[in-house]
């Protein structure tokens, strides 16, 4: 029994009848979505680079800046407002 109090072959059902399933239709979508850009070979190269030592650096930090770049970006778009307030002194 694992340390949540649910039994371990719980956790297995949970994995083969629900988890699975949820990765499979994951997977059937997210596969046209880089089919479609990317040829065969292009994907084993991404996978080399992947595998390489700067590849797994851009890898490990790409959710960090993902996440600054979003907030950046946010954060510039809502700057945006104050055209409309520059305008508005403008008269129009």
């Amino acid at each position: 029994m694992s340390k949540s109090g649910v039994p371990n072959s719980v956790w297995s059902n949970l994995k083969t009848e629900v988890f699975d399933n949820e990765v499979n239709e994951l997977t059937k979508k997210m596969v046209p979505l880089f089919k479609k850009p990317f040829t065969h070979e292009d994907v084993k190269e991404l996978i080399n680079f992947c595998e390489s030592l700067i590849g797994k650096k851009l890898v490990t930090k790409t959710p960090h800046l993902t996440q600054k770049s979003m907030q950046f970006s946010q954060q510039w778009g809502m700057s945006w407002s104050k055209l409309n307030g520059w305008l508005s002194e403008k008269g129009y």
